[in-house]
């Protein structure tokens, strides 16, 4: 069975803590049913202790969350001409600050309003010290990259949102939820905010906020799907 399957039945049964213990009583009923568990071989490994953590995500998770991700099943709404080509013209000039500075912002203001989005970071991947630095380094730039081709792919609408659908499907392994959407969303605006200045209007802001929601609502209607596909 494979994990976006489990998050679905936790997100499905995470109402109440009677049905958290439920999921829980499923999940390890499943555990036990398999083979080699009647023979006495551990029957939980690495990979059911992951497929747990994520459970116990979903499940502590608040309930307006929980209950957004079956809300983004629908496409969003597309950004105007008009909105597209602002942020577009405004990201160049983030661009030119270097996206590695960008980056670095971003993650400063995502990692002090969002204790949660840190904890997605806390692995042994990206430990205190030089190798894990650099690979999070690394890590800020990709994610950098990853907004310019997304902002400039903003002119073929019908080619971004199934790449933006399947980016979200492969952020349910990192424990990605709506809560850090939102998070990211605050905080690529106060990057561009700090970054931009004056230049930073309200109604680029606005503009922003558009292409922002398209662009988290594409990626959370791909992990909708994930989770409720058996």
């Amino acid at each position: 069975m494979r994990l976006p399957t489990w998050r679905a039945a936790a997100l499905l049964a995470a109402g109440s803590a009677a049905a958290a213990v439920a999921v829980r009583a499923l999940f390890f009923r499943w555990i036990r049913s398999r083979p080699g568990a009647a023979r006495g071989r551990a029957p939980f490994g690495r990979r059911d202790s992951s497929a747990w953590a994520s459970i116990r995500c979903v499940v502590a998770e608040p309930a307006r969350s929980r209950s957004s991700a079956t809300d983004a099943a629908a496409p969003p709404p597309a950004p105007s001409p008009r909105t597209v080509q602002a942020v577009q013209a405004s990201w160049a000039q983030a661009e030119a600050l270097g996206l590695a500075t960008v980056g670095a912002l971003f993650f400063d203001a995502l990692f002090a309003t969002s204790a949660s989005a840190e904890q997605l970071f806390a692995t042994q991947k990206f430990a205190d010290g030089p190798a894990g630095r650099a690979r999070f380094k690394l890590h800020t730039l990709n994610v950098m990259q990853t907004l310019s081709a997304a902002v400039y792919g903003l002119s073929d609408l019908g080619s971004l949102a199934p790449v933006l659908e399947a980016l979200g499907e492969s952020h349910l392994g990192y424990n990605v939820l709506h809560v850090h959407y939102e998070a990211a969303g605050a905080a690529l605006l106060a990057t561009l905010r700090g970054g931009l200045g004056e230049e930073f209007t309200p109604a680029l802001e606005s503009a922003w906020r558009e292409v922002y929601a398209f662009i988290a609502q594409s990626m959370l209607r791909g992990a909708s799907r994930a989770m409720y596909t058996f």
